[in-house]
């Protein structure tokens, strides 16, 4: 598998032998990738954290806590909780609307590489039947162009196929300007995995015979591949237009709280119930070797002494552990790395040693609250973008008769509303007249105005009045009211 560095500068070097031999300026160079070696450092190390393999890990001193991969994932499953979005409309709408649900069914897992790496591409291809979407992470494309607001307009794309020994790469270029959108694909082939190899015929691979070597689109309003952009401040290098991962903030804190992790594994371990025994009170096997009791040599270590004479014929270790002082010290990184990814105090940390008060609670939860908040609008953006490009291929390819649609979208609250202490409120402000009836049913059943109003006039017309109460009363008495 190659790293980001070696495919960017594999890319930068095609970028000379294609684009330098045709003018007279200085070479394609790293400003033509629009992105730093700052930041091409940075993705690789955040890819390593969140795959387990920091440099710091070696699995024999230092283990790691997980604590990128668990920052990412807790991010993704707030962000997509209870998220509810749809396509109406025309039969458009409805073909779309099939296509994009297939593509939601991963979403959480491609948020979640999203924030490990600072952001993903959603790329849409037609196919017979619809569509299919390529998911690519960030640290597996390469952009070389870009708006004045930073909008990605340009990128390589690459795709590897081994087969018969040979080593097959595709580079498929993007770009946008002027309301053309254009897509150059070039096949390479190679001996090596290292190299891209010289140019071959795109028919040479069964996968990407169908494919054209150039096409144009004119009259799109924006690229029709999609940058899901993580939005927060990029602290390793403001002018890229890439996204930084959400842990970016951390990456010395998470390396501290592995580290103290690991100093807490080998208290338990350092500390185990052991017995010291003299190698001349344990007895001999025949081959010369020593043989430990009826246990184990985990619980029995053999000292080198000559006379056991002067001391216990058994010595047992049995430290008191400082397990304590080191989880309140792991707890306390943990927290720092809760408030630098935005995630509220009990997320990863013990959820017993924070939160004392209830304006503490309060003001954590709106932290993390916010957090998932521009997650989910950023989240939106993207989703919308790639219903546009869909529906601009759709046309194209004519997979479905032309006509509008409409997008939706409902985001779950719950991180910072009590729900329970909410409808309870509501039923209040309802018995008090601050809310109407039909009101409270839009909200919790889910109805439109009218559906609301008709279901309540359809309960009171059910209900006894007041005057057939009365005679209701009368006739179980005998009285006259």
């Amino acid at each position: 598998m190659i790293t980001f560095s070696e495919m960017i500068n594999r890319i930068l070097s095609l970028l000379n032998q294609i684009i330098g031999k045709n003018r007279a300026e200085t070479p394609v160079g790293l400003k033509d990738a629009a992105v730093s070696y700052e930041m091409i450092n940075a993705v690789e190390r955040w890819g390593a954290m969140y795959f387990n393999r920091a440099s710091w890990v070696d699995n024999k001193n230092v283990f790691s806590g997980n604590y990128a991969a668990a920052v990412c994932s807790e991010l993704a499953r707030l962000v997509t909780l209870e998220m509810e979005t749809g396509i109406e409309g025309s039969p458009r709408a409805e073909f779309l609307d099939r296509e994009y649900k297939e593509f939601l069914r991963n979403i959480r897992t491609y948020v979640e590489y999203a924030c490990a790496f600072g952001g993903v591409v959603f790329k849409p291809y037609p196919v017979k039947t619809g569509f299919c979407f390529d998911v690519i992470r960030q640290d597996e494309f390469c952009p070389f162009s870009a708006d004045s607001a930073g909008n990605i307009t340009g990128a390589v794309f690459t795709e590897k196929i081994h087969r018969n020994r040979r080593y097959y790469s595709r580079l498929e270029w993007h770009s946008y300007n002027d309301g053309i959108y254009t897509v150059i694909n070039q096949a390479f082939v190679s001996d090596s995995e290292k190299g891209l190899g010289v140019p071959c015929e795109l028919s040479q691979v069964y996968e990407w015979s169908g494919l054209m070597p150039k096409a144009e689109i004119s009259g799109v309003e924006r690229p029709l591949f999609v940058y899901f952009k993580i939005p927060l401040g990029n602290n390793i290098d403001a002018d890229s237009a890439l996204g930084a991962s959400v842990f970016s903030k951390c990456e010395d804190i998470i390396k501290q709280a592995d580290l103290q992790y690991s100093r807490l594994l080998w208290e338990y371990r350092g500390g185990q119930l052991a017995v010291d025994a003299p190698s001349d009170v344990l007895r001999t096997k025949e081959t010369g070797k020593y043989e430990m009791p009826e246990y184990n040599d985990r619980l029995f270590r053999r000292l080198e002494v000559i006379d056991s004479e002067d001391r216990s014929f058994y010595e047992v270790f049995n430290p008191t552990l400082r397990d304590g002082s080191y989880m309140d010290g792991l707890n306390r990184l943990l927290r720092m790395i809760e408030f630098n990814t935005g995630l509220a105090y009990g997320t990863l940390s013990d959820v017993q040693a924070v939160d004392k008060t209830a304006e503490e609670i309060k003001a954590s939860k709106q932290r993390s609250y916010t957090t998932v908040s521009c997650l989910q609008q950023a989240l939106e953006e993207a989703l919308r973008h790639l219903v546009y490009s869909m529906d601009v291929l759709a046309t194209l390819y004519k997979l479905a008769p032309e006509g509008t649609y409409n997008m939706s979208f409902k985001w779950d609250d719950s991180i910072i509303v009590d729900r329970d202490k909410e409808r309870e409120q509501d039923r209040s402000d309802m018995q008090d007249g601050i809310l109407a009836k039909w009101e409270y049913r839009m909200k919790y059943r889910g109805e439109t105005e009218a559906q609301a109003k008709a279901a309540i006039s359809a309960i009171q017309a059910e209900a006894p009045s007041d005057d057939e109460l009365l005679g209701f009363a009368s006739e179980e008495f005998g009285g006259d009211g």
